[in-house]
């Protein structure tokens, strides 16, 4: 009862928070926070955000089934906030450069309007899987928790984060991720402090020993791990809405340190649990007091709510960009439509550990055409319509084949295909004959 009691009451501060701006809010705060988040909610929009519910599912199962697979993910994916800092700078200024809203504006915006359809598609499918994979994650939580059917569990989750998104937006986003990165921190202490430190310092190399996950993989995570989180809409967003970009640089240098402590407490839980568990909420329950239990819950509710909220509207803001009035409405519809795509395909994913990796494989379609915009080299418009979908079905294709290649795959197809016709189509450019001034 008092857990229940508890996700109700923090619920609903979150939701009442977000409703209390639903009819006065601006469209800039919705989107952006008028581009004014100071450092202390930077760095609690970016903790959360990066602690989603299918983040600390994923390393926990990664741990479970991969032993020390988890902890190359933990640090490679720290190294990468790390990253995200100390390329803030040039992120913020080359936003402001092109006036770019989000990260679909700023390559849109490199490349040309006519390959906005492609790349909001491209970015829609990876972020669909990503975010399905979150709340199938969340899904899962409530379904093992409140004993409801998985269907009806993912509804809930549904129905809780659209009604929060739909109300307050990144307005309301970066002030309630300072409660939910109080509750994912404080359990991630109490999962280090409960936990039984004797059985893995007897047998401590199943720390950084990898099982059931070949080379070829580990390869994938160590070398191309690290920079997804530079390219996370979500992490692009955060930096473009920072108040200035020493703000932004600031706040990752502090979430890398933060995230890898939090991401460590729990492949210390995945390496206790059988390899057939699929969340963490039964052991969390196990390992804490009694009354303090409802945090092995509330943390993760907490998680997917922090990281959806802040990757939806990234995703919806470039649709309603040529809407020329009522565009707060249409990005509420938007929100709405995408919450529902992402709804449905959770129910269908199956695995969470499968979306992660499907997602993350994807991913690695997008470094060529943001390495070009970033560093403001010459674009091609065709090659990056054609390498975005090779190179994503590619990714997705071996991920049912066999997942450990996905990564490598994607990333080979996406650079060999984008440079290729780059450089092909630049050259032919170069040699057609400049029309004469009359």
């Amino acid at each position: 009862m008092l857990e229940h009691i508890a996700i109700l009451l923090v619920l609903l501060y979150s939701l009442i928070h977000a409703i209390r701006h639903f009819k006065h809010i601006s469209l800039e705060q919705y989107l952006h926070n008028e581009k004014s988040t100071g450092l202390l909610l930077s760095t609690a929009s970016a903790v959360a955000g990066n602690v989603g519910a299918g983040t600390v599912v994923g390393i926990f199962a990664f741990a479970a089934k991969g032993k020390g697979v988890a902890l190359y993910i933990s640090v490679c994916y720290a190294a990468g906030l790390l990253l995200t800092g100390l390329l803030a700078g040039w992120v913020y200024r080359r936003n402001h450069a092109l006036g770019a809203n989000s990260f679909i504006d700023f390559i849109v915006l490199h490349f040309g309007k006519q390959t906005k359809p492609i790349v909001w598609g491209a970015v829609g499918c990876i972020f669909f899987l990503q975010m399905a994979s979150q709340l199938l994650a969340l899904g899962s939580i409530l379904h093992a928790s409140l004993d409801i059917s998985l269907g009806i569990a993912i509804l809930y989750a549904y129905a809780i984060v659209t009604l929060y998104m739909l109300s307050g937006g990144y307005y309301s986003v970066t002030r309630t991720d300072l409660l939910q990165f109080g509750f994912l921190f404080a359990t991630a202490v109490l999962i280090v402090c409960y936990f039984q430190w004797e059985p893995l310092l007897q047998n401590l190399s199943v720390l950084y020993t990898p099982q059931n996950y070949g080379p070829v993989f580990i390869l994938g995570i160590l070398l191309f791990f690290a920079p997804t989180a530079v390219i996370s809409i979500d992490n692009w967003h955060r930096v473009i809405s920072a108040e200035s970009a020493g703000v932004a640089r600031k706040a990752f240098f502090i979430t890398s340190g933060i995230c890898l402590f939090i991401y460590l407490a729990y492949t210390l839980l995945g390496l206790t649990a059988d390899p057939s568990v699929k969340e963490p909420v039964g052991l969390m329950k196990q390992l804490f007091p009694k009354g303090l239990s409802f945090f092995a819950i509330l943390s993760l509710l907490m998680a997917v709510v922090s990281t959806m909220d802040s990757t939806i509207l990234p995703l919806a803001a470039p649709v309603c960009s040529s809407v020329k009035s009522n565009r707060l409405l249409a990005m509420r519809l938007v929100v709405w439509g995408i919450m529902t795509g992402i709804a449905l395909v959770a129910y269908f994913l199956g695995s969470v550990i499968t979306g992660l990796i499907a997602a993350l494989s994807s991913l690695v379609a997008l470094f060529p055409p943001v390495l070009t915009a970033l560093f403001d080299r010459p674009a091609s418009a065709l090659a990056l319509q054609i390498s975005l979908p090779a190179s994503i079905l590619s990714s997705l294709f071996f991920v049912t084949v066999n997942e450990e290649y996905a990564f490598l795959v994607g990333i080979g197809v996406s650079f060999v295909l984008y440079y290729g016709i780059s450089y092909l189509d630049l050259r032919r450019k170069s040699t057609q004959p400049q029309a004469r001034p009359e």
